[in-house]
C-alpha cells in the first residue's frame, strides 16, 4: 500500500509512504519510499505490478510531483520499486 501525507500530518509531510502485507492483516512498519524536499508536494501515488492487488519483486511507482505547493503545475514521474524478501 502506498500513500502520501497531508501538511504536518507526519515528520515527513507532503511524501510517499509504503507498507506491505502478504496477508493484509499484518502490515510492515511504513517506509518513506519519495520524501519531498523544501516546498515541494509528492502525491497521489500508485504502484503498478502484475494486477491492481499484487506486485513482484520489481514493480513501478508513480506519482505527481507538485515543484512548489501552491501552485497547479505538476510533473508525473515514474520510478522503479524493488522489493525483496526479509524473512
Amino acid at each position: 500500500m502506498v500513500w502520501h501525507t497531508w501538511d504536518h500530518s507526519s515528520p515527513k509531510p507532503n511524501s510517499i509512504w509504503l507498507s506491505t502485507s502478504d496477508d493484509l492483516l499484518n502490515w510492515t512498519t511504513p517506509k518513506i519510499v519519495v520524501a519531498a524536499k523544501g516546498n515541494e508536494r509528492c502525491w497521489y501515488p500508485t504502484v503498478l505490478g502484475d494486477s491492481d492487488v499484487c506486485c513482484r519483486e520489481k514493480s513501478l511507482l508513480c506519482y505527481a510531483r507538485f515543484p512548489a505547493k501552491s501552485k497547479n503545475e505538476r510533473q508525473f514521474l515514474v520510478r522503479e520499486l524493488l522489493f525483496k524478501d526479509d524473512r
